[in-house]
């Protein structure tokens, strides 16, 4: 069994949505237990969202994809109808910056969504296309997402937004920024499509947040399998900036986990899902793509012993951890 960890919004979206422990949901990327997605007050806006269609949970017989064939979900844009296949490229493509009564707009429809998270799940669902709810919970039908109560008692640590952006394909992109757990801050670009007149989320992707403090950045290499840190130990600092780069030919992740006192690496290398399972959840990165690279930001992180997993699974099903993709690394008192 895995260890599921998923970054950013999907931390607080799938959170309910794990059945195992560690590595991959079935549409392969990283969750995280409900605890590790902080509840706290989400945005002030009021939430404001249409009824879901009628429908129910898709039949254990049934695709996931055949449940919605009954459904009227909207006609999202054509060009924004696959949010997996344009994920990488959005990243990299530069948008125009939006002002005025445009950003404004922009930015009321993100304020607007992370308010319905906390307020409502399923007028949450109804403000994402089945297309990202297909990519984030392996079902685009919304009451099966509601039947893994997987936004239940969720919301936003500290929201805020930044800028907003508009692509040639319609879509509007806008950055935001939250706590995701005690420790991690998560820093994500939303892309939202106008769906007759109601823009719906349909891809995300991670961006570095702007965390203020004394500020260190330590390089991680991610091979298969195994962690490249440039330093041995850290010395304590306000804000810990792990820059990953995905240095292998699979996809993979950063999971830190606090290390359990009394243990060391090879007691958890030889059982590491009993203590992995068990271990405090510091943050995590997903890197799904080789060569791609991104920034964890982590801060109050006390002096002690911390390790960094990859959940991700092999060809076969096998946790890279299993593979003996676990590493320690120290942080020590100034």
């Amino acid at each position: 069994m895995a260890i599921s960890y998923r970054v950013g919004l999907r931390t607080a979206l799938a959170a309910v949505a794990l059945s195992a422990s560690m590595g991959f949901m079935a549409v392969g990327a990283p969750v995280a237990t409900a605890q590790d997605a902080t509840p706290a007050a989400s945005p002030t806006a009021e939430c404001v969202a249409p009824e879901l269609p009628p429908g129910t949970p898709t039949p254990p017989e049934a695709s996931p994809e055949a449940a919605m064939e009954g459904m009227d979900m909207g006609t999202p844009a054509a060009d924004a109808a696959s949010p997996v296949a344009e994920a990488s490229p959005v990243a990299e493509e530069v948008g125009t910056a939006l002002s005025g009564a445009d950003a404004e707009e922009a930015t009321a429809a993100v304020n607007n969504l992370a308010a319905c998270v906390a307020a409502d799940p399923a007028k949450a669902l109804a403000l994402m296309t089945p297309e990202f709810l297909l990519e984030t919970f392996g079902s685009g039908n919304p009451y099966d997402v509601l039947a893994m109560g997987a936004l239940e008692g969720l919301a936003f640590q500290d929201f805020s937004v930044g800028n907003a952006y508009s692509y040639d394909d319609g879509r509007v992109g806008v950055d935001v920024q939250y706590k995701q757990t005690e420790y991690q801050v998560a820093g994500e670009r939303w892309f939202l499509v106008n769906d007759g007149g109601t823009w719906k989320l349909t891809a995300l992707t991670p961006i570095t947040p702007t965390v203020e403090g004394d500020t260190t950045v330590v390089g991680v290499n991610l091979v298969d399998y195994g962690f490249e840190f440039n330093v041995s130990s850290i010395v304590e600092t306000e804000v810990l900036m792990l820059h990953a780069i995905n240095a292998g030919s699979e996809p993979h992740e950063i999971v830190v986990l606090r290390e359990p006192d009394g243990m060391t690496l090879d007691q958890i290398t030889a059982d590491p899902e009993s203590v992995l399972s068990t271990a405090e959840f510091i943050g995590v990165l997903y890197l799904g793509e080789p060569g791609q690279q991104g920034d964890l930001a982590l801060v109050g992180l006390e002096p002690g012993k911390y390790i960094a997993v990859c959940g991700v699974p092999s060809a076969d099903g096998t946790p890279h951890y299993m593979l003996g993709m676990i590493a320690e690394f120290e942080i020590v008192g100034v």
